[in-house]
């Protein structure tokens, strides 16, 4: 009676020989994190539909409902007030649009900043772009409450990227109640959609710094979005999550003789 959850269809599902084939069929139960994972171990590896269950990645709600204002943010995280913050938080990985982000600088006027918070293996050395390298997880609220705008840039060349991902960035943008721009990508319009993000075309900083101030630019829209988001954000928690994979884990199991 084993269950297994999938997060990336490496090469182990791709290059699928005779033995996973006759594998994944015989498992309990699979989980997977978007219904594209679900859809190719179905049609590729033959997992009957009974079998399988999507459930997206989330976060801690809570944590990310901050009571400190932007300034109040800023000031506690020495940043400027006087400026546009655009703020990228993660790995700078190519396939989660590090190309994208490096490139925005081109196209940033010198009231805006952009603000990278996570870990970077080079000097950064660009115009309007300040690579703060690793935080503490517990400070994240923070930062995402001094921004002005959050970002998303997944680049649309990885299949990862593109079919793949269910970023739990996502998922602390949307509880931060900050305005969001996302990579327009199948994998992020199974989590939202216009009514909650801004989307700009993949693998084009000009069309993310353009789509970013234009969000800015209506803040009555921006309020209705910001909104949106925090409430659909409500359906993805650890709890619901854990509450979901177990009753499917019971049912499964004790429908095996």
């Amino acid at each position: 009676k084993m269950f297994l959850e999938v997060h990336e269809l490496n090469d182990v599902y791709r290059n699928n020989g005779p033995y996973i084939k006759w594998l994944f069929p015989r498992l309990a139960g699979v989980i997977t994190t978007n219904k594209f994972k679900g859809d190719f171990l179905h049609k590729e590896l033959g997992v009957p539909r009974n079998k399988l269950i999507c459930q997206q990645n989330t976060t801690d709600m809570d944590m990310f409902r901050v009571d400190a204002s932007s300034d109040e943010a800023r000031e506690k995280l020495g940043l400027p007030k006087n400026k546009r913050i655009i703020l990228y938080t993660g790995q700078l990985y190519d396939w989660k649009g590090k190309d994208t982000l490096l490139e925005m600088h081109n196209f940033l006027e010198s009231q805006e900043l952009l603000y990278i918070v996570g870990e970077t293996k080079e000097a950064l050395k660009l115009k309007n772009t300040i690579a703060v390298g690793n935080r503490p997880h517990p400070e994240m609220p923070l930062w995402l409450r001094a921004a002005d705008i959050l970002i998303l840039p997944h680049s649309g060349k990885f299949s990862i990227a593109r079919n793949e991902a269910s970023p739990v960035k996502l998922f602390e943008y949307m509880a931060s109640a900050r305005p969001v721009v996302v990579a327009d990508l199948p994998s992020m319009r199974e989590i939202v959609d216009d009514s909650m993000v801004w989307f700009f075309e993949p693998d084009n900083p000009r069309a993310l710094v353009s789509i970013a101030r234009l969000a800015l630019s209506n803040q009555e829209e921006a309020e209705k979005r910001i909104k949106r988001a925090a409430e659909e954000v409500k359906n993805y928690t650890w709890e619901k999550r854990a509450q979901n994979i177990l009753s499917f884990v019971n049912k499964n199991a004790h429908s095996i003789s």
